[in-house]
């Protein structure tokens, strides 16, 4: 008997593991694929592209990187791009994060 409740306790643990270990994952994913879209982005911009195709150049990267760009915005030469990437428990909300690239902020 109490053989069964060690058994499920450690189940139940490992099946926790796999839900923390997803989501992790999930963030990890969300934050390089904003990172990385808004320095491709940033690029763009300083090039001289307007604001719809720096965003373009952001979603292929971020999309490249397995994520969805859920935002975009370029404002006074910086842009700002937000990723989101599911986890692989569907049970888990998306991971979102945000980056920005460009010049410092003026102020």
């Amino acid at each position: 008997m109490l053989a069964m409740g060690v058994i499920g306790v450690l189940v139940s643990l490992g099946v926790a593991a796999l839900v923390l270990g997803s989501a992790v994952v999930a963030s990890h994913r969300a934050r390089s694929a904003a990172d990385l879209g808004a320095l491709a982005g940033a690029s763009a911009v300083l090039r001289g592209a307007p604001a719809g195709e720096a965003c373009a150049v952001a979603g292929v990267i971020v999309r490249a990187n397995a994520a969805r760009l859920a935002e975009c915005a370029v404002s006074g030469g910086a842009i700002q791009v937000e990723a989101a990437v599911p986890p692989s428990v569907a049970a888990l909300p998306e991971a979102v994060a945000r980056a920005r690239a460009g010049p410092p902020p003026a102020g």
